[in-house]
């Protein structure tokens, strides 16, 4: 699965691959400068995704002290 996307990505520009024929076979992948492009995107996407997992913890760390209360 990860090879499947890593080769749709290739595909895309978006990753180069380097393939060394050693034993094991080495496979290194980078960004292109069309990937780099995303920075920006994916940083912002990243601090959405960081801000909403504090958010769902804090709000399961209240949970169980909400039903407490209630009983």
């Amino acid at each position: 699965m990860l090879t499947e996307r890593l080769r749709t990505l290739e595909g895309a520009g978006l990753v180069s691959r380097d393939y060394e024929a050693t034993i094991p076979p080495k496979v290194t992948y980078a960004l292109t400068k069309r990937g780099h492009e995303l920075d920006e995107v994916m940083g912002k996407l990243a601090e959405i995704a960081i801000r909403w997992e504090t958010e769902d913890k804090q709000r399961r760390a209240r949970k169980p002290a909400e039903l407490r209360a209630a009983e």
